[in-house]
């Protein structure tokens, strides 16, 4: 059995069994960005907790993001004893299978990783993230527990990239401005994940159409000082033989 087949087995097994979903590995510019779907008691379960947490002010962290949202707070209290396992899951097939400078130190583990921070965006009518990135952490995730909007509602006519109402822009600076593409939009689904670079910027599409709702959970996670420790004792190592 080759290793294409052992992959494409130990996926199937995970999926069928409720842990993960397969992981697509995106390439529209220069750094890449990976799409899977969460199983649904997990989604449910992360839907459960930003719905219990969603007016309790003590939680809130607009002062300390970007977004021009109301309802911006933290859950990683909440996630990191339970559903963040599944979340850590991900972000290292991300890790395993993308194009990165870590390569070279594979095979990782959960060890190799912490979440240094989860949130979770309340997104009503009007309310947008700028463009921004995660500039201090390794890599981040963006996950949908919930999305409805009408994408057919849309307030402004003059959107030339014709960008849907709720949608999730990447765009990557490292693009010729005349050859190239720079940009990839992304219409979020329901227990979808997407995984990407600290360094990606993204921005999100406002939608305007009373009632509609749109509920995103971001998590940071940097390498581990345990990562860098290991990497560190196995280069000496192999120096010394």
């Amino acid at each position: 059995m080759d290793i294409d087949t052992v992959i494409d087995y130990k996926y199937h097994y995970l999926k069928t069994s409720g842990v993960l979903d397969k992981m697509n590995i995106v390439k529209p510019f220069g750094p890449e960005i990976g799409e899977a779907y969460l199983p649904d008691d997990i989604t449910e379960q992360l839907l459960s907790v930003c719905l219990d947490l969603e007016n309790d002010t003590s939680k809130r962290m607009g002062d300390q993001l970007v977004g021009f949202i109301d309802k911006e707070f933290d859950i990683l209290d909440k996630i990191k004893d339970t559903i963040l396992t599944t979340i850590q899951q991900s972000v290292l097939e991300y890790l395993t299978k993308s194009y990165n400078v870590y390569s070279s130190y594979a095979p990782f583990n959960k060890l190799d990783l912490v979440c240094t921070a989860a949130w979770c965006n309340m997104q009503e009518p009007g309310e947008h993230n700028p463009i921004h990135s995660h500039a201090l952490s390794d890599i981040v995730c963006v996950i949908f527990p919930l999305v409805d909007i009408d994408v057919t509602f849309k307030k402004y006519t003059r959107n030339i990239n014709n960008e849907d109402p709720g949608s999730l822009v990447f765009h990557s600076q490292s693009q010729d401005a005349k050859f190239g593409k720079s940009s990839y939009t992304v219409f979020p689904e329901a227990g979808k994940i997407y995984i990407f670079s600290g360094n990606l910027s993204h921005y999100t599409i406002p939608f305007f159409k009373n009632g509609d709702k749109r509920i995103s959970v971001s998590c940071n996670f940097s390498l581990s000082e345990n990562f860098y420790n290991l990497r560190r004792l196995n280069r000496r190592t192999s120096e010394r033989v």
